[in-house]
């Protein structure tokens, strides 16, 4: 009997070779990519022409499976809704047709009234509170859901119900609400239950040092490493990928991850943003990156050093186009010197985030000063918010040497820029509006228009300084 469930694929449309009549001809499409091989399918020949023209008297519906590169006609497969055809090079597509529809719908009518609900025979509702039975006189059995692995649920005792034809139904419920699922069975979540990009299910992101070294790792909701019993689901693009291993990413000591240890941002707490990518060779990979943006594995820097670097598990076959979720956030410090060595805070909810986030908190960093005697004292804030940083003090002045002015940023600009809004500047100890320009990394403030007209000596600095620009 032909499946009544049959899958379909959206905008199919490719050619295949010449065909005659017969179920037994080989049917080879030039494509079958994406096409289900799981359950039959419908597929439509003829009904246009190369050029989109239609042929309605050459078109032919014809059932089959996917079979390696061959579309396998079913038993009585041919000339559904229609008459069988000769095919020379058609045009091929998947289009939903009355055949399809009708068998969903009696398939459904098996043990379904046309009110949509199951049969008076029948259960309506199994769940995890119990089992809801319809009147009935037909010999029924009920058990609870113990065809899945004992693992898969915490309860007390299997309960089975049965009755004979003369026994008549009536509404009952089977309490074991006691019982608590504990773990999502394989296959309750798939690539048809599709949840929104980069949340994790049944997963956590944990961040650790141990000797100085970083470890980002995703454990399972009981903290312990993914298993087949114990899978996390993530949506990554357009497929739920499951994680049946242990899956982290270390950075040892050392090294100026990410510039983190550079005089900006050296022993501050840095935001890090955790991703999960995906190709077929590797599977499932885990990194973490300064940037909240990345959506594939181009849009990270290889460098190490690299404010746009990713710490990713592995990327032995990693391609530009592969895809990539941003899952949460953690905070974590880099010293500076040659020892580069990491510690992460006390997590909360605040510094440690189990959820896609595309900002960091405000956080601060250290300016390089050019064209001081004495540079001004104290940290500056910053945030990063997708693909732009904000960056806000309200006074910072120190003791001139120069007519320029300029400092560092903590982020490096993408984009260069000149003379933009007005600020407030102080020049000798006198107030007036300036402007800043940006280039790699480096803002030079200045007055008016200029940007080397300051005096060389008293106190220069900036009021209420607010800029914001593209990393």
């Amino acid at each position: 009997m032909s499946d009544l469930f049959r899958k379909y694929k959206s905008l199919y449309s490719s050619t295949c070779n010449t065909f005659s009549t017969g179920e037994s001809v080989t049917i080879t499409p030039a494509s079958v990519t994406g096409l289900p091989t799981d359950t039959e399918i419908t597929l439509t020949f003829d009904r246009v022409d190369s050029s989109g023209t239609k042929t309605p008297d050459k078109m032919e519906r014809i059932r089959g499976t996917v079979t390696g590169s061959n579309f396998v006609v079913s038993a009585s497969g041919r000339a559904v809704e229609g008459t069988e055809q000769v095919h020379t090079s058609p045009v091929v597509e998947m289009v939903w047709n009355a055949d399809d529809l009708n068998d969903i719908v009696d398939g459904v009518l098996v043990e379904h009234g046309q009110d949509g609900k199951h049969t008076s025979a029948l259960v309506t509702t199994l769940k995890a509170t119990g089992a809801v039975v319809n009147t009935g006189t037909s010999d029924v059995t009920i058990v609870t859901p113990k065809a899945l692995a004992d693992s898969d649920y915490a309860k007390t005792s299997d309960i089975t119900v049965t009755a004979d034809s003369t026994t008549t139904f009536t509404n009952k419920t089977l309490d074991y609400a006691s019982n608590t699922f504990t773990n999502f069975p394989t296959g309750i979540i798939s690539t048809t239950q599709y949840a929104p990009r980069g949340f994790l299910v049944n997963g956590l992101i944990v961040p650790s040092v141990a000797n100085n070294d970083l470890t980002v790792a995703i454990k399972g909701m009981d903290g312990n490493d993914p298993s087949v019993s114990n899978p996390v689901y993530c949506r990554i693009g357009d497929t739920v990928r499951t994680i049946t291993s242990a899956l982290s990413v270390t950075k040892n000591d050392g090294t100026n991850w990410f510039n983190a240890g550079g005089t900006e941002l050296a022993a501050k707490e840095v935001d890090y943003f955790v991703y999960l990518g995906y190709n077929a060779t590797d599977g499932v990979v885990i990194g973490f990156s300064r940037i909240p943006y990345a959506n594939e594995y181009d849009n990270f820097s290889a460098t190490s050093t690299d404010n746009k670097y990713c710490a990713i598990s592995t990327i032995t076959n990693a391609a530009a186009g592969d895809d990539y979720e941003l899952i949460g956030r953690f905070a974590a410090t880099l010293s500076a010197g040659a020892g580069y060595t990491w510690t992460v805070p006390t997590f909360t909810n605040n510094n440690l985030i189990q959820r896609p986030i595309f900002e960091t908190r405000t956080l601060v960093y250290q300016p390089t000063y050019t064209g001081f005697s004495s540079n001004p004292s104290g940290t500056v804030n910053y945030k990063v918010v997708i693909q732009r940083i904000y960056i806000d003090k309200d006074y910072l002045a120190g003791t001139s040497n120069a007519t320029g002015f300029t400092f560092t940023v903590p982020f490096a600009a993408s984009i260069t820029l000149s003379y933009v809004t007005a600020i407030g500047v102080r020049d000798n100890g006198s107030d007036s509006a300036g402007n800043w320009n940006i280039g790699a990394s480096t803002v030079t403030l200045g007055k008016a228009v200029a940007v080397t007209n300051f005096t060389n000596s008293g106190t220069k600095g900036w009021l209420g300084l607010k800029i914001d620009y593209q990393i």
